[in-house]
């Protein structure tokens, strides 16, 4: 058995988990840059990770030494509430008004308007974002079935060339 199998054996048996590494894939390399390997490792336990979940090794580039260094950082990338685009031609769409004055008629229980008006919009962007993902998958599937009746009335003007109804038919698809 190679040593590297030994090491992760051992790693497997001791129930330690290998932190995963950002930056190069690779933690040491020789002078002619012809052998890579990845010798330099965070090994925990398995409740380190359910503390902090978002725990993470970054391999900085190497400058002196032959093993570049390691930071053991807990990075978690928070950009804020993601935004809401609105499109004009939602205006024109089917169903768009129904889902406008169903989301703000919602009763939300507060007093204070900011809360109410908050909550609206909530309701409002959710709707959307549902309404608009069943718009576009109806869209696609009328898209397909157009497609493919396309193709069958081609397939049937290559046997039937004259035929003026077939080609009647496919201008107004």
């Amino acid at each position: 058995m190679s040593t590297a199998s030994s090491f992760n054996n051992f790693i497997e048996q001791a129930n330690l988990i290998d932190i995963p590494l950002g930056g190069p894939r690779f933690t040491w390399n020789d002078k002619w840059g012809s052998k890579f390997s990845k010798l330099d490792r965070f090994l925990a336990m398995d409740g380190v990770m359910d503390l902090f979940p978002h725990l993470m090794g970054f391999v900085l580039d190497k400058n002196i030494h032959d093993h570049p260094l390691i930071l053991l950082l807990e990075h978690k990338v928070d950009y804020g509430p993601i935004l809401f685009r609105f499109f004009n031609l939602w205006f024109d769409m089917d169903r768009f008004d129904d889902v406008v004055r169903g989301s703000w008629l919602k009763d939300v229980s507060s007093t204070n308007s900011w809360v109410i008006f908050k909550k609206n919009l909530q309701n409002l962007k959710s709707n959307i974002r549902v309404w608009n993902a069943f718009s576009r998958d109806h869209l696609c599937n009328k898209r397909k079935d157009l497609k493919d009746l396309l193709e069958s009335i081609d397939a049937r003007l290559m046997f039937d060339v004259d035929s003026a109804f077939l080609r009647e038919q496919r201008v107004i698809v």
